[in-house]
């Protein structure tokens, strides 16, 4: 028979008693504590995001998916500052009317 369950947790073993009893006279022949060793966290990384030119992102954080404690914050990275490399086409159009601009006012100066 199991007695005085106890059950474990991420972090904590668990015990229960194994008992025996006499099928006659109910007596309690043997009596056993059985500990049941502690899971330990298991986690995943929640929140991560990476960071853009303008926006800082977050390394995420550590959570434990069983029992939802947070194991380790995670930090900011900085912005980067820089574009992501990728070509858009409105950036390029908006630098090319910029450089006709700077032109045409140097035309209109003299």
């Amino acid at each position: 028979v199991i007695e005085n369950n106890v059950d474990k947790t991420c972090t904590a073993d668990g015990s229960y008693d194994s008992v025996v009893y006499c099928t006659e006279c109910n007596a309690e022949i043997s009596r056993e504590t059985v500990t049941v060793p502690a899971t330990g966290h298991e986690t995943e990384i929640r929140g991560a995001k990476q960071p853009t030119a303008t926006e800082n992102g977050y390394t995420g954080d550590e959570v434990c998916t069983v029992c939802g404690d947070t194991i380790h914050t995670g930090t900011v990275i900085p912005a980067t500052g820089k574009k992501s490399g990728k070509f858009n086409f409105f950036d390029w159009l908006l630098a090319l009317f910029r450089k006709i601009g700077v032109f045409f006012t140097g035309i209109f100066k003299r």
